[in-house]
């Protein structure tokens, strides 16, 4: 097979041909630098305000006060009565809003005085109070929950009667046991929202987050490596009828372009910490495969070439592109490598001549340019000059330098649409982790080795919803 043949089928056939050829640049050996992101995902966990209801109505006793004694003074000097009756509450209320459940209640007494001198139909004592009370919620350091209860109540009418010239009243004996209404519903409370598994569910989801996402299967296969580092509690928060506890976990996340990472080993759950919920952070890189821009280059110099190039002195040239090699190389430029032949009058060449350029885009602008093209070395005699006039000549140039201008939003776009894909409904164990991406921004392209790499940043919010494929008694928010 003769040479010119060889020459357009690859390049490494070329010096085995005896073609000209400028020296090759280096080929850029780093990898893409992605520096690790702190990301903190919540979590809710939530209940019915009907399931906390009949918690305090199993957990409160109806009887707020009873009586049933005989005191030795009813009237003076000395007439002795018997007192019977009860203040009793009615149902319990439960509403709220922001971080305060807000309790209340009914109260209604009676109660008589008896055996007065033999009297049996003797006065009654009526009494109607509200009681109100507003709960605050935090966890311990042992994820136990532990609330904080302001009991309060006013009395509509106080109970009490009048025998006689005496007044006979239980004020001080019902307040005394509605002070105790305080320590039931704070006792009741715990039992309810540990039916939402906090430490449970958190040390579930601290142990599954330890794990390795993917991103992206391939041109590149990426993946998010995820390591907890600390979890936190929020305040109780009310709304829409149902009472929310939201856990937070803070995470280091680490993107791996290749193949699945280890999962980092899992370390005990720690004390709950102080945490807001400020979203999620990754990085990943949408990436240009030099074999594709070889191609879409390859295509555009035989355009080039069949409507003529034009070169100083030599004039109008016969020339022929075999397919471009690029590859990115020291000090952030790409290197291009163009096999050709060309013919000028008597004088015919073959040869590979390679140039490197400047690979820019401003931040966040994902149209990238090249400039500032040079010819690696020098050719001599007329061969060579031929060949380096025409890979200096303006078709040739702005054919590089069009085709190399990339606007990278369509890679863009595809890679965040595989980033939304990835991290939403995602199931992970007894958890499903959904993110939204509310912001994007990126920084400067870097021709590498193995392509054009641009690196995104990807802010937003993220939730783990506790979503059991086995039943639970308490159903979680879905």
């Amino acid at each position: 097979m003769p040479c010119s043949r060889l020459l357009l089928l690859g390049l490494p056939l070329l010096a085995a041909c005896g073609q000209l050829a400028t020296p090759a640049p280096p080929r850029a050996a780093a990898e893409p630098v992605i520096t690790p992101q702190v990301s903190r995902v919540g979590l809710v966990l939530e209940a019915g305000l009907p399931e906390v209801r009949a918690a305090l109505e199993a957990a409160v006793p109806r009887t707020v006060y009873a009586v049933d004694e005989v005191r030795e003074r009813c009237l003076p000097p000395k007439i002795a009565c018997r007192l019977v009756g009860e203040v009793v509450r009615g149902p319990i209320r439960v509403s709220g809003s922001g971080s305060v459940l807000e309790l209340s209640m009914p109260l209604a007494g009676e109660i008589r005085a008896r055996d007065i001198l033999g009297v049996v139909d003797t006065p009654t004592a009526t009494a109607r109070a509200v009681v109100d009370a507003s709960v605050r919620l935090s966890l311990g350091p042992d994820w136990t929950p532990v609330p904080q209860v302001d009991l309060r109540w006013r009395w509509e009418e106080a109970p009490g009667m009048r025998l006689g010239p005496t007044r006979v009243t239980f004020r001080h004996q019902v307040d005394a046991e509605l002070a105790k209404l305080a320590r039931r519903i704070e006792a009741a409370l715990p039992a309810e929202i540990e039916k939402l598994h906090p430490r449970a569910a958190m040390a579930e989801g601290w142990a599954k987050a330890h794990t390795s996402i993917l991103l992206n299967r391939e041109n590149p296969e990426v993946w998010m490596r995820v390591t907890p580092r600390a979890a936190a509690v929020g305040a109780l928060r009310v709304r829409g009828g149902r009472i929310a506890l939201p856990l937070v976990v803070e995470a280091t996340t680490e993107t791996f372009v290749g193949h699945r990472p280890p999962d980092p080993p899992v370390g005990p759950l720690p004390p709950p910490a102080r945490l807001a919920a400020d979203g999620f952070r990754l990085v990943a890189p949408v990436v240009a495969d030099w074999e594709v821009l070889e191609g879409v280059l390859g295509k555009a110099l035989a355009k080039a070439a069949a409507k003529g190039i034009v070169v100083p002195v030599l004039g109008e040239v016969d020339a022929r592109f075999g397919r471009p090699t690029l590859y990115g190389t020291e000090g952030g430029r790409v290197a291009v490598g163009l096999p050709l032949e060309a013919r000028a009058g008597v004088v015919r060449a073959r040869g590979l001549v390679w140039l490197t350029g400047d690979v820019r885009n401003a931040p966040n602008s994902r149209q990238v340019e090249v400039s500032n093209l040079e010819v690696t070395g020098d050719l001599e005699g007329a061969q060579g000059r031929l060949l380096l006039a025409v890979v200096q000549a303006e078709p040739v140039r702005e054919a590089i330098a069009g085709e190399l201008q990339q606007n990278f939003t369509r890679d863009f776009e595809a890679l965040m649409g595989k980033i939304d894909r990835a991290l939403t409904a995602k199931r992970i164990g007894d958890f499903v982790l959904d993110a939204k991406v509310r912001e994007v921004s990126h920084g400067v392209l870097r021709p590498l080795g193995q392509g054009a790499f641009l690196l995104v940043e990807a802010k937003g919010d993220a939730e783990l919803r506790w979503a059991p494929e086995r039943p639970l008694r308490l159903a979680m928010r879905r």
